[in-house]
């Protein structure tokens, strides 16, 4: 036991001490920050004038077809997804479609492709409040959310669970509200502490 809080210490003292040297080298968090911040005439969760829980599909729909940023819209089914025009920024990952998640008649989240990694949001926005980590039943792939006060992200991860991997896995922006009671059991998110890794890494055990 006293060795795996030993390394456990460890492991923290190195994640901070590495964060830290990171965000000396960063020059200004201001644009990414901008990014998923500024929503003119629009209160956080939001994008582009969508908010989840409030705005009706149909005039989200309008918002996209009408939107610089987005290309085709596919509004068929349950989920709305949609390409990019090429005026996007550079954050979205261009690769990957943008998606409406709808509840009835109303849109329950959005989610933003990005290019950037989990590691990246911590250095412009700090710690998360709360994440979760679960394993995905009959694979070897755990589903990885960490939620911020206005934003959510979600990325997947694998076994053997690293901790540089952590740091350097791709998300997804999520702007939805109270994800962690939507999307799970509330049990599976717990306040986030840097870097209790031993919680996170033990979903590999019983893989």
């Amino acid at each position: 036991m006293k060795s795996l809080v030993w390394a456990a210490w460890i492991l923290s003292l190195f994640f901070t001490l590495a964060v830290g040297v990171i965000n000396l080298s960063v020059a200004d968090d201001a644009p990414l920050q901008g990014f998923v911040l500024e929503q003119a005439d629009c209160d956080l969760p939001c994008w582009q004038g969508i908010q989840p829980d409030k705005s009706d599909v149909s005039t989200a729909i309008r918002i996209l077809q009408n939107h610089p940023w987005v290309g085709e819209v596919n509004p068929g089914g349950p989920n709305i997804s949609w390409g990019w025009s090429g005026q996007q920024p550079d954050y979205i990952d261009v690769t990957k479609r943008g998606m409406l998640a709808t509840d009835w008649d109303r849109v329950s989240s959005v989610a933003i492709p990005v290019q950037l990694t989990f590691g990246d949001f911590m250095l412009a926005f700090g710690q998360p409040q709360q994440d979760s980590y679960v394993v995905l039943r009959g694979t070897p792939l755990i589903a990885h959310t960490a939620v911020y006060p206005q934003f959510a992200l979600y990325g997947m991860l694998s076994c053997p669970l690293q901790v540089r991997r952590i740091w350097s896995q791709p998300v997804t922006l999520i702007m939805e509200l109270r994800l962690s009671e939507r999307n799970t059991n509330q049990g599976d998110f717990v306040d986030y502490q840097t870097p209790l890794w031993r919680r996170e890494m033990s979903v590999c055990e019983n893989e």
